[in-house]
């Protein structure tokens, strides 16, 4: 699966789920360099949580949950 992959690459993956609340979703977030989300939102404020955020995913169909503005002014592709 992808975690092999990333992890033959030379990356970690950190699966994050059932976080208690936002705040500890941006915690989460705050040191990664990539961001694969499924329904979890994209937000101005997420985006600004991952510190070194270059890439952010959404797995599955569309993008509607990525805000697409936020992601463009911090330079998140």
């Amino acid at each position: 699966g992808i975690a092999d992959i990333l992890k033959g690459a030379g990356y970690e993956m950190v699966l994050l789920e059932n976080y208690k609340d936002v705040a500890d979703f941006h915690k989460a977030v705050a040191d990664v360099d990539a961001l694969i989300v499924r329904r979890d939102l994209g937000t101005p404020e997420v985006l600004e949580a991952g510190k070194k955020l270059k890439l952010g995913v959404r797995a599955g169909a569309g993008y509607d949950n990525i805000d697409l503005k936020a992601a463009t002014a911090k330079g998140v592709v």
